[in-house]
C-alpha cells in the first residue's frame, strides 16, 4: 500500500539472544515452512501505535510468549496494556 513501510522481518530477531535466550527456530525455517504468520512485531516501548523501525523487533510467537510471561506483560493494569475499549 502506498505510504506504508513494512518493518517486519522474515525471521525471529531473537536469534541473537537479545531477549536473554536464543530463539530455538532456525531463521530459514519461517520462509521454508510458510510460517511468516507466526512472527510478531514487538513494540520495544510498549506503545502499540509506535510502529517506527527503531521501536519494533520481529520475534516469533514462541519468544514473544516467553518474554511476555517473564516480563508480566499479561498484567492489564500496566501502563503499556492495550485499552481495547478504544478499538
Amino acid at each position: 500500500m502506498e505510504g506504508i513501510t513494512i518493518h517486519k522481518k522474515q525471521y525471529c530477531e531473537n536469534i541473537d539472544g537479545r531477549l536473554g535466550w536464543t530463539c530455538p527456530v532456525d531463521p530459514s525455517a519461517w520462509v521454508e515452512l510458510n510460517m511468516l504468520n507466526a512472527l510478531d512485531l514487538e513494540h520495544l516501548d510498549g506503545d502499540h501505535d509506535n510502529n517506527t523501525p527503531e521501536n519494533v523487533d520481529t520475534i516469533c510467537k514462541l519468544c514473544h510468549g516467553k518474554k511476555s510471561v517473564i516480563n508480566g506483560d499479561f498484567d492489564s493494569t500496566k501502563a503499556s496494556a492495550r485499552n481495547f475499549k478504544n478499538y
